[in-house]
């Protein structure tokens, strides 16, 4: 189950997540046929719409059409990457 921002669904655990890598992936079931799936960071500090049109410019993977990865408010990624000093 989604919660509703404006016309935008918004990822439904996204305080609550505790996945140890920090991310998760959201699916979303659009008519019988399309699934999305959104890779989105845990306790971000904003929340994130499961819509390609999210606030955090999220790109979809080359290799699995249909797969967004969102970008976090935080920053994580530069530390995951290596690009920013703990």
């Amino acid at each position: 189950m989604t919660r509703n921002v404006g016309d935008l669904p918004v990822c439904p655990i996204m305080q609550e997540c505790d996945h140890p890598t920090g991310w998760h992936i959201e699916e979303v079931h659009w008519e019988e046929t399309v699934t999305l799936r959104h890779l989105m960071p845990c306790n971000d500090l904003r929340p994130h719409q499961l819509d390609p049109s999210c606030w955090c410019t999220p790109s979809e993977d080359t290799e699995s059409p249909d797969f967004w990865i969102h970008n976090s408010a935080d920053g994580r990624e530069a530390f995951e990457q290596g690009r920013a000093a703990n």
